[in-house]
């Protein structure tokens, strides 16, 4: 009896704490919820700040660094691996999602550049961190505003190296694949721009010999669905004409064309293609809205107004993740930064006023928002704010965290109980067996 009762327990633990299989490294989150993260500009904020600002802690951070990697600089703090500390600082369990450029084509990036980087993200993911981790690899690559853009024919032989590369070395990395969204494309480009007449044929989809809005802005750099984990794309709103120096409404539905295509406009369809065929979840990669600052234009529409057009008819709405489930993270953009000889500003979280009336349509219009607990419990966060949940106030440790196999599960911090308790009743099975 008893040893048929040890045998029970230990077989009841096992279900309970052993992942299946499928979805191993999707790192989907359950059904109805949403991840939340932001990319900051480090050189003045961090994590920890951007989560007292909003008053709950982000899901997940975004940080970039070059491959092959660029050399330290210490006097600048420049260059090297993305720091990790300043996620550990959040004492919360929030996603890596590690944005990486390569500073040439895909395929010149060498098998020890990889390697590399597939060790830095399995460490990651190990103790003591064991933190969860999203790549997205050589992003925005329809263009020439990167060194390996334009170049479709190197591009699908090095994602493949690459992927199959990390995966081999880290695979539970999540791998996303994330071209620019397609409006306007092909921005101007021509195919004599482009690297081979490989490329070129590529980039023809239809066939026609030129290259127009009416070629696919996606296909010629999908490298196939066993490459691809998640698919994002970066979506930004800068204005109605170029140069896009006016702080004008856009379109209502803007964001949502960019999903799902607009045969007027011949816009390619992105969410029915990569997202529900096959049924995988997808992200906005980086997005945000510009604030033309200092225009000769003058404010326009002012920055709240625009700002607040911008997310309620994107996604910080009650219709947008109900419509697209699939949609499972949005990565905010909070920089200000020089673009075409003039300041913008895509930050919403530095403007008390835009700071509440986002919160205020995020909490109320995205009850699913994950947002990460605690994993170690701080007796002074209380008095400077440090781990507060979405009313303010101070969080004691949570026990759930993002899977790496879906939904809420067991914090990996505590992973260690889990496995101690398993081996006790595995002994006093064994002890009771004899």
């Amino acid at each position: 009896m008893l040893c048929a009762a040890a045998s029970l327990l230990l077989a009841a633990w096992i279900a309970g704490t052993t992942p299946t299989a499928q979805g191993a490294a999707v790192l989907e989150p359950a059904d109805g919820t949403v991840y939340f993260g932001a990319w900051l500009n480090l050189s003045d904020d961090t994590p920890l700040a951007f989560n007292k600002r909003m008053g709950f802690n982000a899901s997940s951070f975004q940080m970039s660094q070059n491959i092959p990697l660029d050399p330290f600089d210490y006097v600048t703090g420049s260059g090297g691996e993305i720091d990790e500390t300043l996620l550990e600082a959040t004492q919360t369990n929030a996603s890596l999602f590690l944005t990486v450029y390569p500073t040439t084509t895909l395929d010149l990036i060498n098998s020890t550049s990889l390697t590399l980087l597939g060790e830095q993200i399995l460490g990651y993911q190990s103790a003591p961190y064991n933190r969860s981790v999203f790549l997205r690899y050589a992003p925005e690559m329809q263009g020439d505003w990167f060194v390996y853009g334009l170049a479709p024919t190197s591009f699908l032989s090095g994602w493949k190296t690459m992927y199959t590369t990390i995966k081999s070395i880290a695979p539970d990395t999540v791998i996303v694949w994330s071209p620019n969204n397609a409006f306007g494309y092909p921005w101007g480009y021509s195919l004599s721009q482009a690297a081979t007449t490989a490329d070129q044929t590529l980039l023809d989809t239809n066939g026609d010999g030129d290259y127009t809005s009416a070629d696919d802005a996606y296909s010629p750099y999908y490298p196939g669905d066993d490459y691809v984990d998640w698919a994002g794309f970066s979506y930004y709103e800068k204005g109605l004409t170029y140069p896009y120096v006016n702080n004008v409404a856009m379109p209502n539905g803007s964001f949502e064309t960019a999903w799902i295509g607009d045969n007027d406009t011949v816009v390619t369809p992105f969410y029915s293609t990569y997202c529900e065929t096959p049924a995988r979840p997808c992200v906005v990669s980086e997005a945000g809205a510009a604030f033309h600052v200092n225009t000769t234009e003058g404010d326009g529409i002012g920055q709240l107004a625009l700002e607040q057009l911008w997310w309620l008819d994107s996604w910080a709405n009650s219709t947008f993740f109900a419509t697209y489930p699939l949609v499972k993270m949005v990565q905010l953009f909070e920089f200000a930064k020089v673009e075409e000889e003039e300041q913008r500003d895509y930050r919403i979280t530095y403007n008390s006023t835009l700071l509440s009336a986002f919160t205020s349509s995020l909490l109320a219009s995205v009850p699913s928002l994950y947002q990460s607990p605690i994993y170690q419990a701080d007796s002074s966060s209380s008095s400077d704010g440090t781990n507060a949940d979405a009313s303010g106030s101070a969080s004691s440790a949570s026990s759930t965290c993002p899977s790496l196999f879906g939904g809420a599960a067991p914090s990996l911090r505590g992973v260690g109980w889990e496995m101690l308790l398993g081996a006790v009743v595995g002994v006093l099975g064994a002890v009771f067996c004899l």
